[in-house]
């Protein structure tokens, strides 16, 4: 018989039971008249004690760390990369799906057309932007405004986010890629 009434975010232990404790940063509880605390899953952080729930990593950011007691855990999606959810961990990596050590990041390149020139890039829309007016950019992953390069000598781009058309040589295309 549970003899305590700990509200979430602390616990009781079976030695103490008139005595609850917070949870300890990295841990959390959602349940009230527990006797331990759950540590927070990769992906998630709790950085004060009393947590009634861990804070997932924010987007842009991912963490494989279980118990982690700060957001500094989380990291930033690279340059050129954007992750538009919350709570992500790494993901397996398809040459090594059974391996943990080698799981990769799971954000998502920006596609021809754009570049992301900042870290922990957060959306599609606003992490990946269009190259400008005049420009291409050929690759995926772009992560400065330097790999949008100029349409050659003749040639001009009216709309932003062009790649260059490798089927008709010399021409420009508008890649749609939302």
């Amino acid at each position: 018989m549970i003899h305590h009434n700990s509200a979430p975010g602390r616990f009781a232990k079976a030695t103490a039971w008139l005595n609850c404790t917070d949870c300890p940063t990295g841990y959390d509880q959602n349940m009230t008249k527990q006797d331990a605390c759950e540590q927070c899953l990769p992906g998630e952080f709790a950085n004060e004690t009393g947590r009634p729930v861990c804070t997932l990593c924010f987007m842009g950011r991912y963490s494989d760390e279980e118990a982690a007691v700060t957001d500094e855990t989380c990291i930033h999606c690279e340059l050129g990369f954007y992750l538009d959810e919350r709570g992500r961990t790494k993901v397996p990596d398809e040459n090594y799906p059974t391996l943990r050590q080698m799981r990769k990041s799971p954000c998502q390149s920006c596609s021809k057309g754009r570049y992301n020139d900042w870290l922990g890039g957060t959306t599609f829309q606003l992490a990946c932007i269009l190259c400008p007016n005049g420009t291409y950019a050929e690759t995926e992953a772009n992560d400065d405004r330097s790999d949008c390069m100029d349409c050659k000598t003749g040639r001009y781009s009216d709309e932003l986010g062009m790649v260059m058309n490798r089927a008709e040589e010399d021409e420009y295309k508008f890649v749609d890629s939302w």
